[in-house]
């Protein structure tokens, strides 16, 4: 009876830490299914090099759920860095252009963080206002107009391929992803951020430094976001003012959907992964059997709900294995 009992308890563990995969599993089977030509060539090349901007994008937001913290100008600070990056490339060596490109978005992410860290804002609230700041000093930076005319070692970033098959910026995102999760998962910055988001009052006595780590969390994502709009700008062939949008609210469903949580102290990099291929393949899908745009945007905005329940219900079922072991563990210190 305790064997079935274990089994049952580390099957529901094991459910619970791979949800995003196993539901971007069965998507895959039944976009294979809905169209025939999901498993084409093109279209999953297509899909690689689609699902690579957003994964770059929601691995540095990861982070900044992981430490507690909230961003929702990361797709304005991802439109910023793709301007200025194309504006740079016409004028200057790609290589500048990348290094500049990838500061402004690190000191987007800083001022988001010093912002919130020395007036002691809320990070919902302030990242929501700032996002206005940056998607107008876009918008001023060209006139409103979108950059053209880019050079090839640009367009060859967002569209060239290795050995002729594998995507470029699939490699670039598989980098990212990579270092973010050693990261958070094999140093001790990581121990320390998932301690931040845990319980901020043990971490500080423990004497990990919280505003640092904090902050950190939003220059790391400001470089992702800027990583990811050189990205798009080489696929796009351009560099759009509005590039951003809905990038935020799709980042938040993938995190949260690859089980990290959105209160913090537990985080999932390679989950918000398969959570990204989920909600590509999901769109994907959708447009291959002409849905209109419109039905799409209920789908999308019914699946930030479904994750934000989602993270709601594991954190409860995770509290209550929890407290069941804590409670057993407390039973058998009795007994001895």
């Amino acid at each position: 009876m305790n064997s079935s009992k274990f089994s049952k308890h580390n099957l529901l563990l094991s459910v619970i830490n791979n949800k995003a995969f196993l539901l971007m599993a069965i998507m895959f089977i039944v976009a294979t299914f809905a169209s025939p030509w999901f498993l084409t060539v093109l279209n999953l090349t297509t899909l690689a090099r689609q699902i690579s901007v957003m994964a770059i994008v929601a691995t540095g937001f990861t982070l900044i759920f992981t430490a507690g913290q909230f961003d929702l100008s990361i797709g304005e600070i991802l439109a910023l860095c793709g301007i200025v990056y194309a504006t740079l490339t016409l004028t200057m060596p790609i290589t500048f252009a990348i290094i500049i490109a990838v500061i402004v978005g690190a000191a987007c992410g800083f001022i988001n963080g010093t912002l919130i860290r020395v007036f002691n804002l809320p990070a919902f609230v302030l990242t929501l206002s700032i996002a206005m700041v940056y998607r107008g000093i876009t918008f001023l930076i060209t006139g409103g107009a979108s950059v053209f005319g880019l050079p090839d070692a640009v367009v060859r970033i967002g569209q060239g391929s290795v050995f002729g098959y594998v995507p470029i910026p699939t490699l670039i995102m598989l980098s990212v992803v990579v270092i973010v999760a050693v990261a958070v998962n094999r140093t001790v910055y990581g121990r320390h951020l998932i301690a931040t988001g845990g319980n901020v009052e043990a971490a500080r006595v423990s004497g990990i430094r919280i505003n640092v780590m904090r902050l950190s969390v939003y220059v790391i994502a400001g470089v992702c976001a800027a990583i990811g709009s050189i990205v798009l700008t080489g696929r796009q062939g351009a560099a759009v003012p509005n590039a951003g949008d809905g990038f935020a609210l799709d980042a938040i469903a993938a995190v949260v959907i690859g089980g990290t949580a959105m209160r913090g102290g537990r985080s999932r990099v390679v989950g918000t992964l398969w959570g990204v291929i989920l909600i590509a393949i999901i769109g994907n899908v959708l447009t291959l059997l002409n849905v209109s745009p419109f039905w799409q945007w209920i789908v999308r905005g019914t699946i930030i709900i479904a994750a934000i329940i989602l993270d709601n219900r594991t954190d409860t079922i995770l509290n209550k294995i929890r407290e069941r072991d804590a409670a057993k563990q407390n039973a058998q210190t009795a007994k001895s």
